[in-house]
């Protein structure tokens, strides 16, 4: 059974010091205890409410936890259920709502307040559940594409957009929180502003208004896989069946013009960050790896020796890339078609973008998860310190606070270190075993930390607002 990607977390586990400065944490400084158990897994928020599990980590018992829904402040605690191995279930966040994931993908929704009775909203969910226009969009095992106008109703029906789409692969147990499943499910529904996209089981791409309904054409087909790029007006789409490996076209939404851009398949064998993609291949007549990057909105074609990785777009000439399989990272300068030796490291996550720059994780070579944090300015290529002394495990929020936990080899706890963005470093907690930014890297990333303390006075899930 998958578990919901709401956000990450850094399993590394405290009352922090009074700090009389930044931002309020319910209305006093500093750190507020939520409950006095120790959670695990994954806290999100469901609209107020946060859901969590509570249970032992340390060492982890997977035995037994229960599933808590309590007020961000740690008001109103309620028991939702209690989970074990001989009944497989999860409970996630679907937009504003709790939803309970059966092992079979029937899909239920949950009081998050614990005073409503459950009731049934899906049987045999198997896609990313995707939130829009007040609902939840779903596709089932038996191949529908499902509409829930309002899940906290139990009058509400479920509506049928499509009554045959095309399934995947691989198929799983839902994802939450996603705009799209695209980097393991390249046919599954996808959220496009007020509506969803979603190939047929014949192979046609449609799009479905929410919440009318109304169905419209997007491509014939028949369409294999399908991505929408960074710029929405844009998709990459292969043609033939699920699995087989074709053309690759790129077409322009807004004029309908497709057009042939490569051969094979997409995930695995094209990269694409800002206006660009990358395609590797073989040059005729010898075993020489060679790079393309396109760009797929002016046209633009650069092609360099090896195999390389495109990891950002730094400015409109500059493009951040990476050798495949090696530490080696070059800045690709695409006007004068050269590459340009850089100091920094490849990105380990894609969510390593920020509205600041990008920013990687830099060992200091003593063989250990400790090191600096670089970052690149857009615009800039030469890379600047941004954290020093840090583990490989941390986290920045979009507003540029980075935390971690500062802990020895041996231990499993340690400081909770905040640096925020204009470079001031302090520690926010002691005897820390896990932290998170609740629902990291997505619309919904809030600029906080809740943090968990697996021992001693200060036991407990703690939360505190960020500068």
């Amino acid at each position: 059974m998958r578990s919901a990607l709401s956000m990450v977390l850094i399993a590394l586990g405290a009352c922090g010091p009074t700090v009389e400065e930044g931002p309020r944490t319910c209305g006093g400084w500093g750190p507020v205890r939520i409950f006095e158990d120790v959670a695990v897994g994954y806290p999100a928020y469901a609209g107020d409410r946060i859901l969590a599990y509570t249970g032992q980590s340390i060492p982890l018992d997977p035995t037994r936890t229960d599933a808590i829904g309590v007020g961000p402040c740690g008001e109103d605690p309620v028991l939702l259920g209690t989970l074990n191995l001989e009944e497989p279930w999860n409970l996630s966040v679907a937009g504003e709502h709790v939803v309970r994931v059966d092992e079979s993908g029937d899909l239920s929704w949950v009081d998050p307040f614990g005073s409503a009775p459950v009731h049934s909203l899906v049987s045999g969910a198997n896609s990313c559940v995707l939130s829009l226009a007040g609902g939840m969009v779903v596709r089932s095992i038996d191949g529908r594409l499902l509409f829930r106008p309002d899940p906290a109703s139990s009058e509400e029906s479920t509506r049928v957009l499509l009554d045959q789409v095309a399934e995947p692969e691989f198929p799983s147990v839902p994802f939450f929180d996603l705009a799209d499943c695209s980097a393991i499910d390249t046919v599954g529904p996808v959220v496009d502003g007020d509506g969803v996209l979603a190939v047929e089981a014949g192979g046609a791409l449609v799009r479905v208004a929410l919440p009318s309904g109304e169905r419209q054409l997007v491509l014939e087909g028949p369409v294999g896989e399908f991505v929408v790029l960074d710029d929405p007006r844009y998709l990459l789409w292969r043609t033939g069946e699920t699995g087989d490996c074709c053309d690759i076209h790129l077409l322009d939404r807004s004029s309908g013009t497709s057009e042939r851009v490569w051969g094979g398949s997409i995930i695995g064998g094209v990269d694409w960050a800002g206006d660009w993609l990358s395609m590797n291949f073989l040059r005729n007549g010898d075993l020489e790896q060679r790079e393309l990057f396109h760009n797929y909105v002016t046209g633009e074609r650069v092609e360099v020796e090896g195999w390389w990785k495109l990891q950002a777009v730094v400015s409109p000439s500059d493009l951040l890339v990476s050798a495949f399989g090696d530490t080696d990272v070059r800045i690709l300068d695409v006007v004068r078609e050269e590459m340009i030796p850089i100091e920094f490291n490849p990105l380990a996550f894609p969510e390593r973008v920020y509205d600041d720059g990008v920013v990687s994780f830099r060992p200091d070579g003593h063989g250990g998860d400790r090191g600096d944090l670089l970052r690149l300015r857009f615009g800039s290529r030469e890379p600047e310190l941004l954290v020093s002394e840090a583990p490989s495990a941390w986290l920045r929020t979009r507003q540029g606070n980075t935390l971690f936990i500062d802990r020895d080899e041996e231990s499993d706890v340690g400081p909770l270190v905040l640096v925020e963005a204009n470079g001031a470093r302090r520690e926010l907690a002691v005897g820390v075993s896990a932290v998170a930014i609740p629902h990291r890297g997505t619309a919904r990333e809030r600029n906080e930390a809740i943090y968990f303390v697996a021992q001693g006075v200060d036991r407990g899930m703690w939360r505190v607002a960020l500068p």
